[in-house]
């Protein structure tokens, strides 16, 4: 595919500095030493724990054409040289210049959970019709959204940018590189208290998205979702499952793998993700290729061919055990959906519940780990084994699970022998946890045949 190329004077122009004097070319763009190419430009960003200020040598080896640092930075010849106040928000201002000549529709997605089912979704049922560019991996930040749109192909038919932020006013600035044509928001719930300051201010960066957006496709999630959503874009369209929306589901089932199948105004449609709440997520999907022109008969069955990275509702099977890996993340909503797919493959099998810190979630924390861990015995599991922050919540309902029916640790590997003795050929085994747990470490202690790496 052809990407779009930049010129000197057209980087000054993004970047509001005086016009350049020379016009050379770039190849491309990059913002890691590691991949520069020869003749790209390079973005010399800074981070908590780097400073590629530090590495323009590497970039020299590598024969760079050009670099963007900060004003101030000592001049190393041999390459252009644009400084500016702030890289991060130079690396904005050459995304949202890109995005002005993209002629495609754009696509913005953000919400608590369901972000990459969501984006994954609605890449597949815009598929029939439209060539997509769509954000990867977990590219959602003030850096990967940028990327993402400053990667997007001169051909492509429409652009998917996955949106997440951790604190307050991220999101606006995302919106101000993106100007989506089309701003969805998943839901609303309790996650990166930390960092918002509480559940008021998750709902106000989320529907920020929005702001200005010709139209908005939102869940149902919370009920006061819909109403700021209309009182932020110029057109509302909600999507979503078990209560009045534009959008919803019908006979929806789950089969015995938890993949989910349903109607949609007389369509049917099968999911290859697992879960009931990817009912709503495919919703939402296919409100949006309805927005763009692909018809319901050729979005849904197109929704059959969304794929999800692992970690994420990922099921599999080793020595004669179902794992479900939902480790990539963790909040109470998306563990609360992580117990209802359990449930529905379980049967009649011994259900055996693995869970780490839910993170940043503030002041919030303790009562909300103890209300998980609630809804954990709730679904009555043959074993549960807890690390970190659940510790202590469990430790507080033991009258309400045998001992030999909890096993407590600091961290996974501590809980990883005294679980290996335990699991049966046959039981289905949850792990869920936030990413900053790494719980998917455990498992190449209880099954040698697995890598780490294979366990994202």
């Amino acid at each position: 595919m052809t990407t779009f190329a930049w010129t000197a004077k057209q980087v000054t122009e993004a970047l509001g500095l005086a016009p350049a004097g020379w016009d050379h070319s770039y190849t491309g763009l990059s913002t890691d030493t590691r991949s520069l190419e020869e003749g790209q430009l390079f973005v010399a960003l800074k981070g908590e724990r780097f400073d590629a200020h530090g590495f323009l040598s590497d970039a020299r080896l590598a024969g760079v054409g050009g670099v963007i640092v900060r004003k101030g930075t000592p001049r190393w010849p041999g390459f252009d040289w644009f400084e500016v106040d702030d890289t991060l928000a130079a690396l904005g201002r050459l995304a949202r210049h890109r995005r002005d000549q993209f002629s495609g529709p754009v696509v913005a997605v953000t919400g608590t959970n369901g972000k990459t089912s969501t984006r994954e979704l609605i890449a597949a049922a815009l598929g029939p019709k439209l060539t997509v560019h769509k954000s990867e991996r977990n590219l959602n930040n003030l850096v990967g959204v940028p990327l993402t749109v400053l990667a997007a192909p001169l051909e492509a038919g429409a652009m998917v940018v996955e949106c997440g932020a951790s604190l307050r006013g991220e999101i606006p600035r995302m919106r101000e590189i993106i100007r989506p044509d089309i701003a969805v928001v998943t839901n609303v719930g309790p996650g990166h208290l930390e960092g918002f300051g509480g559940p008021e201010n998750v709902l106000e960066e989320k529907v920020a998205l929005l702001g200005g957006a010709p139209k908005a496709i939102v869940g149902l999630q919370p009920p006061e979702l819909a109403e700021a959503a209309r009182r932020a874009a110029k057109s509302v369209v909600t999507a979503g499952e078990g209560a009045p929306a534009d959008w919803t589901a019908e006979d929806v089932m789950l089969l015995g793998d938890g993949r989910p199948r349903f109607t949609v105004r007389g369509v049917p449609v099968e999911l290859a993700l697992r879960g009931r709440h990817m009912v709503g997520n495919a919703l939402i999907a296919l409100a949006v290729a309805e927005a763009l022109g692909v018809p319901l008969e050729a979005a849904a069955p197109a929704l059959q061919a969304a794929r999800i990275p692992g970690g994420r509702s990922e099921m599999f099977e080793v020595d004669g055990i179902t794992v479900i890996n939902d480790s990539y993340n963790a909040n109470p909503t998306s563990l609360r959906a992580a117990l209802d797919l359990l449930a529905s493959v379980r049967g009649d099998r011994r259900a055996v519940i693995v869970v780490g810190t839910m993170r940043e979630l503030g002041a919030a924390s303790s009562d909300l780990h103890s209300a998980a861990a609630d809804a954990v015995l709730a679904v009555k599991p043959d074993l549960v084994a807890a690390v970190g922050d659940f510790v202590p919540a469990f430790e507080a309902l033991r009258d309400r699970i045998e001992s030999k029916q909890l096993l407590l640790g600091d961290t996974p590997e501590a809980i990883a022998e005294p679980l290996k003795q335990k699991l049966r050929a046959g039981d289905v085994v949850l792990f869920k946890a936030s990413r900053g747990v790494e719980l998917e470490r455990i498992f190449p202690l209880l099954w040698p045949t697995i890598t780490t790496a294979e366990a994202h």
